[in-house]
This record gives C-alpha cells, sequence and structure tokens, in this order.
C-alpha cells in the first residue's frame, strides 16, 4: 500500500467526491479515481461506492477513516519537523537593481522563509 494512495482517499472521503479532491490534491478527477482503484486493488476492498452525486464510503472505508488520519497526522509531523534539515540556508540576501526595477522586483519576490517539503 502507498501513503499517497492513502491521502486520495482521505481528499475523497472529506469532499464526497473527485473534483473536490482534485482540486485539494492540484491533480486531475481522472487521477484521482486512479488512485483510489489502485487503493482499493492494494487492499482487495472495495472503499466507496460510486454514485451519480459522489463517492459514498463503504462500511471499510468509514473504518478507515480514522487509521488513516492518525497516519496523516504522524506523516506531517515527520515533515514538519524533519524537512529541510540538510542544506538549510540562512541569512541576508541583498539585491540590488536599479531604482525604476525595484517595485517590480519588490512585488514579485516570493517569500523566502520556511520554505519546505510540501
Amino acid at each position: 500500500m502507498n501513503w499517497n494512495d492513502v491521502r486520495y482517499f482521505l481528499a475523497v472521503m472529506r469532499h464526497g467526491g473527485l473534483t473536490g479532491a482534485a482540486r485539494e490534491l492540484k491533480a486531475s478527477p481522472s487521477t484521482v479515481a486512479r488512485r483510489i482503484e489502485t487503493l482499493e486493488g492494494a487492499l482487495e476492498t472495495r472503499l466507496f461506492e460510486r454514485r451519480p452525486d459522489g463517492y459514498e464510503p463503504t462500511e471499510v472505508g468509514r473504518a478507515m477513516v480514522e487509521k488513516a488520519m492518525t497516519i496523516e497526522t504522524a506523516m506531517r509531523d515527520l515533515e514538519d519537523g524533519f524537512c529541510g534539515q540538510d542544506g538549510r540556508v540562512s541569512g541576508t540576501v541583498r539585491i540590488v537593481t536599479v531604482d525604476t526595477l525595484a517595485p517590480l522586483l519588490s512585488g514579485n519576490m516570493p517569500p523566502m522563509s520556511k520554505a519546505c517539503c510540501r
């Protein structure tokens, strides 16, 4: 079983369907459907009933939610605790430019603090 498939399962549980889950995961609905099918294949059981108005969890799907959320919390704790430990960059960043370009640069610079794995 793949952790990423479990993430897709939780997103479908939260949103009740593929479209909302796809939006949360920044994926296409067809990708979400494939990941759910992959997880169901690995577990050899159906987690959702496919309905015209969305995905309804089966009894097994409902039973799996709490354990999957525990795994999700543990994965987030791992990422938060250890992400970016090697090669951490720190210090002052100075950009030298002409006055006419300064407003363009300052408004379009990405934040440079706490960049991490997510």
